[in-house]
């Protein structure tokens, strides 16, 4: 006899609702067997790794800092540029271009912020479109077939 319970199927050949079709479960794959036996040498696999790496093995070297120091990644510095007097969108974008082509800002962080004010620039003419609508939902409808 075998050790799983047993499941109530209908005469359809389906399940019954709320009943598992595999009630013990997912069988294991045997990972945490790989691991106990990697753990086990461990010690021994790393002083290998290190002693090819100070031996010059530049893929024992890659191995060992790829899995120890973390990748860095590139942080923008803030902006230093004068606030145009021109504060629209139209404004800031020139403000932004000269400064760039000064070499004030990289041009990436330039492009970067470009698309930023221009997202902005839609969302407000949006606001605006829904508020032009919102104006016409409010007058009386007026039916021209009459």
């Amino acid at each position: 006899m075998s050790s799983a319970p047993e499941t109530q199927k209908k005469n359809s050949g389906k399940f019954t609702k709320g009943q598992s079709g595999n009630p013990l479960g997912r069988p294991s794959r045997g990972r945490t067997d790989l691991r106990q036996k990697l753990e086990k040498d461990a010690d021994k696999v790393l002083a290998v790794v290190m002693e090819l790496a100070l031996a010059g093995d530049m893929a024992a070297c890659k191995l060992i800092l790829d899995r120890t120091v973390p990748t860095l990644k590139p942080k923008a510095q803030p902006m230093q540029i004068a606030p145009p007097d021109d504060r629209t969108p139209q404004g800031l974008a020139k403000a932004l271009i000269d400064a760039a082509m000064n070499g004030q800002v990289e041009i990436a962080d330039a492009a970067t912020m470009l698309n930023a004010i221009n997202q902005l620039h839609r969302m407000d003419g949006a606001e605006a479109n829904n508020e032009q609508l919102a104006g016409f939902e409010t007058l009386p409808y007026v039916d021209e077939r009459e």
